[in-house]
């Protein structure tokens, strides 16, 4: 993605997005994800990060490193399946890394929790999961 179009698409789907969980995720209207892809881009520009897969009504916030494909989040009205997003994001990568409560996605994952653990604060009673999990770096401010 790339330019003020394309901003403009991603704020347009910020307001209507699905959470990408039932579980665990944000439900802002887009200006806490904006703000925090502003402040974390992983040592990449943001444009390297997003992908417009217009055939699915989606953006996705990923990048490759090594063969491990990390997908952080995914914006949409209506999350779509795993498999079809990998299909056009996977490239060579041979390993999958989901940085968010997949419950939406589908597909067969496996939880590996990987160090340095989370420390949360979250408002309300105990989290709705157990176990391992993840979250998209765009809901940690």
């Amino acid at each position: 993605m790339d330019g003020g179009r394309d901003l403009g698409v991603l704020s347009s789907m910020l307001r209507t997005r699905t959470p990408v969980s039932r579980k665990l995720a944000a439900h802002d209207p887009g200006w806490h994800f904006l703000i925090d892809l502003a402040l974390w881009t992983s040592g990449s520009p943001a444009s390297e990060l997003l992908h417009h897969l217009e055939d699915l009504g989606c953006i996705t916030v990923a990048q490759t490193r090594g063969d491990t494909l990390h997908l952080y989040d995914l914006v949409a009205a209506e999350i779509p399946p795993l498999q079809a997003v990998l299909a056009q994001l996977a490239g060579d990568a041979q390993l999958v890394e989901v940085h968010f409560a997949p419950d939406r996605i589908g597909g067969e994952l496996t939880p590996h929790p990987s160090p340095p653990p989370e420390v949360l604060m979250v408002r309300g009673g105990p989290l709705p999961v157990e176990g391992p999990l993840g979250l998209s770096p765009f809901i940690h401010t």
